[in-house]
């Protein structure tokens, strides 16, 4: 989802989670951003806080679905304050940039987080082609 965003020059304000149960039960929910964003990290950060928030865990889940919306242009300003470093979040956004555009050039193999690494399945997924991973227990 970041990286489509990013490759539109958008950012995005709104966070919404949908979940779906085993029992084909669902629910979504949504979070407005501290500030526009077009990074990975934010979003996942959110919307992991919206679901332990909201989801009690009655059954096992079958579904997440994450979605961003009240796009801004990317060069759109926005309001600085003291407790946000702006410079970091700039640095942040260049490198997620520079790792789109290798993943673009060379695959989206060529660069990956550590964390996937210890899951064969999530290792040799391709985020761009498919858009659904399964698991066996």
């Amino acid at each position: 989802v970041a990286a489509r965003v990013r490759e539109h020059g958008l950012k995005g304000e709104t966070l919404c989670i949908f979940v779906r149960d085993h029992t084909l039960h669902s629910f979504s929910c949504q979070q407005k951003l501290p500030r526009p964003s077009c990074l990975a990290d934010t979003m996942v950060e959110t919307a992991m806080a919206l679901f332990q928030r909201h989801y009690s865990w009655p059954s096992p889940v079958r579904s997440i679905g994450l979605s961003i919306s009240d796009f801004v242009y990317e060069n759109t300003p926005v309001q600085l304050d003291l407790y946000h470093s702006h410079q970091t979040a700039a640095q942040r956004e260049k490198l997620a940039k520079t790792v789109d555009s290798l993943r673009h050039r060379f695959g989206s193999g060529c660069v990956q987080r550590a964390i996937v690494l210890l899951d064969r399945e999530l290792t040799h997924a391709a985020p761009e082609q498919e858009f659904a991973l399964h698991f066996k227990r």
